[in-house]
């Protein structure tokens, strides 16, 4: 949207696909612009719009939000899915963190969003996140192990849509959620697991229904919970102490139903005020904070307001654990969240708290009345005790609870099949968490159930196939771990197992039995250490290779051979020494650093592999025999500057006699690019078409190709991994396609090519008026096309309907420099289009240097000229007019010439340039830099500068005055401020003395400094620095001690540096003169006249009162 400031109209357009837009006919002038996309309206800055035709192009800031996917521990949660939905309207951005749980979302528009992540059966709670015009960087996303909750929600019995419920996790009371069922009452959550409180309110007209519950969601499951709202009572209040202006701030208040045992948890606010909805029914009500505790029973069946008045208890605290390695000891990992811990008064009042994360708890309650206490946790078997005192009941303070067994049950399976009539145990043997090694027995129709403390379990079964005999054994087909989760009700589980054959042996060495490990290479893999010489173990049924070595000194002793194993077997092993094969990899005749496996594959049995060091050499001992010799590497090399994928092969063949000891064996392999095959069918309205197809690099490690597509349309190409443009035009050039491919490595891909009608685009591409040149052309849109016109500058291509940005650019050498010249332009492709003529205007790269050499430099006395000459380069591409410019801007510049035109390249890149600098009179010896400073004329922002130095002769001057400013006296001190200057034009450190102090003392004056940064006053100052051509001011104090006017007084000021340069000044010091005329007055320093007393006045007043007074006492004296 434009609108004119002028007019106040308003225009609007849409903009196309590639974010092109116009707009016709509008005002010139001050417009206001500002888009609206995705729901928002962005406002962009003003412009001034020209009375001509212009581009004008509107950016709108693309957001990101990154940060990390962590579980509640700080793992990163490596390739979670991260869910952004935009809250404006509705959009869902998917992406995926990477290897180390990081993740981005770019190109987002400010607003508020709704961020998730999942990873298995570890999700996060949504995150409202609201990002600005900076984005959000550094969001970190918590994962918890999770499970779902799914139901349906009823009010007053009935299904009723959008509803909202909230669920608060016992164990963590900052994890919560609101969930809001659909038209139909239907929801879905993911949770954490745990224990959930579930409360919510929902209104039908005035009507008020709540729901009070609990939910259990275990990980990895889905579990329904129908939230059933009933009649609520809506109930408020405050809670204080003593009286209702002490409020009670952060209290925590519990209404747990007498019917049911669920709880409601509320905090009081900073007003000390409380709201809770809960359906209609009798309830124990409790605020605690800290010792204090209000405790009733109360029944609520309409809105009620109940403030809480707070009252000092003991608190007893406690905490509960799950002992799980069952030492008696509570340790950090054993303390159970969430537990609720409820105290029964005998009146049948209940005061429950629950549990916080660290499995602590403390309780207000009344010292000397006993109490029953029951811990209960999802989970977990209710621990009751008392009635007893709260501190019997809270010592010791670590209190024990019990996991709720979990029932498993399952089947034995064998090969897939369900295995009956065997009477086979299963062990489930613990392996921490808590676990309870337990067996059990395999009934005859294959099933077995057990119950199970919670924890982790290895499932193993070794049993005899036959009772009467150990040849073959029934044993679990893999390792096979379970974990029981603590709440979980059930578990399914199914025990695979496998028949094995009994294999023994013998291991030797020089006739001798050796311990060594032996490894069998088959349908199974298993490595079997042979103590003392003698192995046993059980093998499934098929074909296996043996391996067995023993190194002694430098050579080594081995066995490879291949057994079957079919039924029970005894397998001699006896090592013999070892030959040693050695040689150097090259690939395509030249050492490969990076290290290459080379595969020894021998006819009699076995596989021996070798890896090559950086020099190419390789060395590995083998048995006598037969080898093919192989390599087969897939890796990546740089050539020519860029990385490429390539594949390394080999193959030959070696035979190693038998007795020999060493083998020579070079491995010359050679590379090939590992190219990927790229293969499809390209099609015009579903048949297959031939055409021609060029592949085109996107980025480094691409190559350029071309492949032709047959009648029926099929082709294929072999491309390196990378990003390509793919441009396909058929045989009769009606039809295109354009569009980009992404190649990875190892990995054939598919694509297949729909062309559409498309339109011939051609012209010419001229430069330096009308002159003809051979240009590089691209063409931008749904990817990218390139080409060169040829040398009458002629280009012709076919393209399908799309929007395009091209770009054509040619460079050549001018005065040995490279100019390029460039025309960018817009194509909006829609149907035949007019020719495309692009005339390329020359590239201007600017630069300019200044040069001065410091041989030439002089000093003056301030106010004289001094002349420099400057040496300019232009590292431009075009010849430039320059300007020239000095500073500071006190001091004055003469160049000559005042301008300069220089040439580029080999055309004369350089001139010289004179500057005349006159200095001003009362120029510093510290003075600012002066610099010279050449600007383009065509570019005032092509700039260069160089400093020149200027020394200036020193001029060194003091002088000392008293200040025109009147002395101060209060009666004691008398203060003179004198004025110091600086007259010469170098920084000075100077000293202030009082020549005469000690007979200044003498006459009843102590004459001190005030310091110029404060404190106790001084006899001396030293080290005070003045600047040049400047003044500064010093107070000095005299104390009167008796003294009297005219007493004189001299101050002597010097630089410290050369005591000779100073000034002195001597004054009298004078108080005030009191005058005697008929009056009180009194002259002198900051003395002022006051009013005259009225002498006539007073006398007259004094005469009546002594009249009054005479009167008084004579009345007195008559009456006695």
């Amino acid at each position: 949207m434009v609108l004119s400031r002028d007019l106040g109209v308003r225009n609007t357009t849409t903009a196309d696909a590639k974010g092109r837009y116009e707009f016709r006919d509008l005002h010139p002038g001050i417009a206001y612009f500002n888009v609206t996309v995705e729901g928002r309206t962005i406002p962009a800055p003003s412009k001034d719009l020209p009375a001509s035709a212009s581009s004008l192009d509107i950016p709108v800031t693309g957001l990101t939000i990154n940060g990390g996917v962590k579980d509640s521990h700080g793992n990163a949660l490596p390739n979670a899915d991260v869910v952004v939905v935009d809250k404006t309207n509705g959009t869902t951005i998917r992406t995926r963190a990477d290897s180390g749980g990081a993740y981005s979302v770019r190109g987002l528009l400010g607003g508020m969003f709704d961020v998730t992540a999942t990873s298995g059966d570890f999700a996060t709670l949504p995150a409202i996140l609201t990002i600005g015009p900076l984005g959000r960087l550094g969001f970190n996303l918590t994962a918890y192990p999770s499970g779902t909750l799914t139901g349906t929600t009823f009010v007053g019995g009935n299904v009723r849509g959008h509803v909202t419920t909230d669920f608060t996790n016992l164990a963590d009371r900052s994890l919560t959620r609101s969930i809001t069922s659909d038209a139909s009452g239907d929801y879905a959550a993911i949770l954490p697991v745990g224990h959930w409180t579930v409360t919510g309110r929902h209104y039908e007209s005035t009507r008020l229904f709540a729901v009070l519950s609990s939910a259990d969601v275990t990980q990895g499951r889905t579990t329904t919970f129908n939230p059933q709202f009933v009649d609520g009572a809506e109930v408020r209040g405050t809670a204080y102490s003593g009286t209702l202006s002490n409020i009670t701030r952060g209290a925590s208040v519990t209404f747990r139903s007498l019917d049911t045992g669920e709880i409601n948890l509320a905090r009081t606010s900073n007003f000390g005020v409380y709201i809770v909805w809960i359906p209609q029914g009798t309830y124990d009500v409790q605020a605690v904070l800290g010792t204090n505790v209000f405790q009733d029973r109360r029944t609520f069946t309409a809105p009620t307001t109940l403030d809480l008045s707070l009252r000092f208890r003991p608190v007893f605290s406690g905490i509960t654990y799950r002992d799980m390695n069952r030492d008696g000891i509570r340790e950090a990992d054993e303390n159970v969240a969430g537990a609720r811990v409820s105290f029964t008064d005998p009146t049948g009042r209940i005061l429950t708290v629950v549990t916080g994360t660290n499995g602590t708890f403390a309780a207000p309650l009344d010292p000397v009345t006993s109490y029953a206490m029951i811990v209960d946790a999802a989970g977990f078997v209710p621990r009751s005790s008392g009635p007893a005192t709260p501190a019997s009941l809270t010592t010791p303070t670590a209190i024990p609870i019990v996991a709720r067994n979990i029932t498993v049950t399952g089947s034995l399976q064998s090969e897939g099949s369900l295995l009956t009539g065997s009477a086979i145990s299963i062990l489930f043997l613990a392996a921490g968490g808590g676990a309870q090694t337990r067996d059990t027995f395999v009934s005859g129709q294959g099933s077995y159930s057990v119950s199970l403390a919670p924890g982790d379990y290895q499932v193993i079964v070794d049993e005899n196939v036959s009772a009467n005999s150990d040849a073959e054994r029934w044993q679990t087909k893999g390792e096979d771990r379970l974990t029981l989760e603590v709440g979980v009700g059930s578990v399914a589980h199914d025990v695979d197992i496998v028949r094995r054959t009994k294999v023994t042996g013998s291991v030797t060495f020089l006739g001798n039995l050796v311990s060594v490990s032996v490894l069998f290479d088959g349908p199974e893999s298993l490595v079997v250490d042979a103590a003392n010489g003698h192995l046993r173990t059980y093998l499934t049924p098929g074909s296996y290779t043996v391996y067995a070595n023993r190194t002694q000194g430098s050579e080594t002793f081995l066995f490879a051979g291949t057994v079957s194993v079919a039924g029970p077997l005894d397998l001699p092993i006896a090592l013999v020494r070892g030959t040693q094969v050695s040689g150097r990899v090259t690939v395509n005749g030249a050492v490969f650093p990076d290290p290459v496996p080379v595969v020894f594959t021998r006819a009699q049995g076995g596989t021996f592999r070798a890896l090559s060091e950086p020099t190419g050499t390789y060395r590995l001992a083998v048995p006598d025999g037969d080898f093919t010799v192989s390599v087969d590497e897939r890796t990546t090399q740089t050539i020519s500057s860029v990385l490429r994928y390539v594949r390394v092969r080999f193959s030959g063949s070696l035979g190693v006699p038998a007795d020999s000891t060493a083998v020579p064996f070079d491995v010359p392999a050679t590379r090939a690019l590992d190219n990927t095959t790229v293969q499809g069918r390209t099609t015009i309205g579903g048949a297959g078409a031939a055409a021609s197809i060029s592949f085109s690099g996107r980025g480094a490690g691409a190559i350029n190709a071309t492949a032709s597509a047959s009648l029926d349309g099929t082709y294929s190409v072999a491309l390196q991994p990378g990003s390509y443009n793919v441009h396909a035009v058929s045989s009769g050039l009606g039809s295109a396609f354009l569009g980009t491919l992404t190649v990875s490595p190892s990995q054939d891909t598919t694509l297949n090519l729909s062309l559409v009608p498309a339109f011939t685009v051609s012209g010419v591409t001229t430069y330096k008026g009308e002159v003809r040149v051979s240009a590089d052309l691209t063409f931008s849109g749904p990817g990218d096309v390139r080409m060169r016109s040829d040398a009458m500058g002629a280009f012709q291509l076919v393209l399908p309907p799309s929007a395009y940005s091209v770009t054509a650019r040619v460079s050549e050498v001018e005065n040995g420099l490279a100019v390029e010249y460039l025309k960018s332009t817009e194509l909006v492709l829609t149907g035949r289009p007019d020719p495309l003529n692009l005339a390329l205007e020359r590239v201007a790269r600017r630069g300019v240097t200044l040069a001065w050499d410091s041989f030439q430099q002089l000093t003056v006395p301030a106010g004289a000229e001094v002349t420099y000459t400057i040496s300019l380069t232009n590292t431009g591409n075009l010849e430039e007019t320059y300007g020239f410019s000095g500073a500071p801007a006190t001091w004055k510049f003469s160049f000559r010439p005042s301008q300069a035109q220089v040439g580029f390249g080999t055309g004369g890149k350089t001139a010289s340039i004179e500057v005349t600098i006159t200095t001003p009179k009362d120029a510093l010896v510290d003075h600012p830099d002066v610099t010279v400073t050449a600007r383009s004329t065509a570019d005032t922002a092509t700039t260069g500068s160089v400093t020149v130095k200027v020394g200036i002769f020193p001029r060194r001057d003091l002088s000392l005055v008293v200040s025109s400013a009147v002395p101060t006296f209060d009666g004691r001190l008398l203060n003179y401020t004198l004025t110091l200057s600086n007259g010469g034009n170098v920084r000075e450190t100077v000293a202030l003395t009082i020549p005469g102090i000690n007979e200044l003392a003498a006459r009843g004056w102590i004459a001190r400094f005030a310091p110029p940064t404060g404190g106790e006053r001084l006899t001396e100052i030293r080290n005070f620095s003045v600047d040049g051509n400047a003044t500064r001011s010093v107070t000095i104090v005299f104390e009167t001690t008796g003294g009297g006017t005219g007493t004189m007084a001299t101050v002597t000021v010097f630089a410290e540096n050369l005591q000779t340069l100073g000034s002195s000044v001597t004054f009298p010091l004078s108080l005030p003169q009191l005058e005697g005329d008929g009056r009180i007055g009194a002259s002198g320093p900051n003395i002022v006249i006051t009013q005259d007393l009225p002498f006539p006045l007073l006398a007259v007043l004094i005469t009546l009162l002594a009249c009054v007074s005479a009167g008084v006492l004579l009345t007195k004296r008559r009456r006695r």
